[in-house]
């Protein structure tokens, strides 16, 4: 179901991909245990527990048992939210059940008990369900604001931020024929603002840094494996050996052949 204030659907395998919230979302276990990477950082949820995410995260759901799993994720929409709270677009959530502050568990208990009541609600014909659902909405959200609201990150922090996660993205997929267009869309940015944002935080222009760790990350099979170089460059990332020789040769002064032969 969705309407114009949440939406509430099962955790399954469809949730087992890489993906940026575009809502306030939160996991909440009713059976089994599941494993959440959000931002790099691993949580293990298990019976009761619930973790709070917030927009622009990167979320992975890991498929570890997951049919073992019974759960829901909840999503309270932006403007909803807003209208509760104005602050809310330069404001972040820290809410996870192993890491809940001393003196901050009976809260954690409450907001556990209002997602259990809207998700009971959800599913029922009271007559008044509407507005049950719509106090414990507000109920979530004065709790997070009240004890688990953080600062939000300034803006340089974000861009800073930001970057370094399209690092890492490289360095994972750097083998593959990606370009600058499709890390953008990846990260849901157009070409030319990436292109300016990724020189001005690195100094160093996207196409080059790339083709520097490709050249980099080649070394392995030139120096030890008997790969031509026609295999080495595919392996790498690069369309050609031809072109695989001119960026080594950009970067290291000569061929690869000859830096293997010495």
């Amino acid at each position: 179901m969705k309407n114009t204030t949440y939406s509430l659907s099962a955790i399954d395998e469809s949730l087992v991909t890489c993906r940026y919230l575009s809502e306030t979302t939160i996991y909440f276990i009713v059976q089994g245990e599941l494993t959440v990477k959000l931002n790099n950082q691993t949580f293990e949820l298990s019976k009761g527990n619930f973790l709070v995410g917030n927009i622009n995260d990167r979320v992975e759901v890991l498929p570890d048992d997951l049919d073992q799993v019974v759960g829901f994720v909840l999503k309270i929409d932006n403007s909803f939210f807003t209208s509760v709270y104005p602050q809310f677009l330069s404001t972040r959530f820290t809410c996870y059940s192993e890491g809940v502050e001393i003196g901050k568990q009976e809260t954690y208990l409450e907001i556990r008990r209002h997602i259990c009541e809207l998700i009971l609600t959800h599913f029922s014909t009271k007559p008044i369900k509407d507005l049950i659902i719509s106090m414990s909405l507000n109920q979530i959200i004065l709790w997070l604001v009240q004890y688990f609201k953080q600062d939000h990150l300034g803006e340089q922090q974000i861009q800073h931020k930001l970057i370094l996660e399209v690092l890492d993205y490289v360095d994972d997929h750097y083998f593959h024929m990606i370009t600058l267009e499709d890390v953008a869309k990846e990260f849901f940015m157009t070409t030319s603002a990436l292109s300016k944002l990724f020189k001005e935080i690195t100094g160093t222009y996207f196409s080059t840094y790339l083709n520097e760790l490709r050249v980099s990350r080649s070394m392995n099979d030139l120096l030890f494996s008997g790969l031509s170089m026609d295999e080495i460059a595919l392996h790498n990332g690069f369309g050609s050996s031809k072109t695989y020789r001119e960026h080594f040769k950009k970067v290291y002064g000569e061929s690869p052949g000859s830096y293997r032969k010495k």
